[in-house]
């Protein structure tokens, strides 16, 4: 992660239903948590990760013409409220597009976190493997004539 992902993650205010959404999705994931901060640390870094996503989604449904509005509203810093008011106004479905998306991005990590985990256990099925812990047995002799 560089310092611009780290930077972002400080300044990000995370929305209570947003927060309660990742933190399921965490333990959803079934990811050992060794405390409250490694929690929060980890909110926060898919908190940065879901605010991209949306983003990029958002621009995706959003008419050709009206990107250049939104941009200007992102340079100008205006406030959540007059951003989600100007998608709501120039994205038709914008409710369902946010839906989708959200569902689409747990998709994707519960999945991540699946091929993780398999490929985990499947290494560590390997290790048990007698062939991978036993030295190999010498071959026997050849019969003297």
């Amino acid at each position: 992660m560089d310092n611009n992902d780290k930077n972002n993650q400080k300044t990000l205010a995370i929305p209570g239903p947003i927060k309660l959404f990742l933190e399921s999705l965490i333990d959803d994931a079934g990811v050992d948590i060794v405390d409250a901060v490694m929690k929060e640390e980890m909110v926060k870094e898919l908190f940065a990760r879901l605010d991209s996503y949306i983003a990029t989604q958002i621009v995706a449904a959003l008419p050709d013409d009206k990107l250049e509005g939104f941009m200007d509203l992102n340079k100008k810093q205006a406030t959540q409220q007059e951003i989600e008011q100007y998608l709501k106004d120039n994205i038709s479905n914008y409710s369902e597009v946010i839906t989708n998306t959200m569902i689409d991005f747990r998709d994707i990590y519960l999945g991540n976190v699946g091929v993780y985990k398999d490929h985990n256990n499947e290494k560590s099925k390997k290790s048990f493997e007698t062939k991978d812990v036993l030295p190999p047995t010498a071959p026997s002799p050849a019969p003297v004539n």
